[in-house]
């Protein structure tokens, strides 16, 4: 799955975003049920999005379905518009 980071205008420098994964009870939790590529997504200058990688892990517990809960938790270079 891609996690997706978007700007609204293009920036002409690189904006970070900084990720946070939280977790309420039965939901999956990060590294045990999902791992993701980057905890940061650098969206390059010139670009209006970058991704990271979300990949599911298979483990011996039969659960049911799971949510990611995924915040922006700092910008640099750029503002949060929602």
């Amino acid at each position: 799955m891609l996690l997706t980071a978007a700007l609204s205008v293009k920036s002409a420098t690189n904006v970070t975003v900084d990720l946070a994964f939280d977790s309420l009870p039965g939901d999956a939790v990060k590294d045990s049920d999902y791992t993701v590529s980057a905890t940061s997504i650098v969206i390059p200058a010139g670009n209006l999005s970058w991704n990271a990688t979300v990949n599911g892990l298979d483990d011996v517990l039969q659960e049911a379905d799971e949510t990611i809960r995924v915040r922006i938790d700092s910008l640099i270079g750029g503002t949060n518009g929602s």
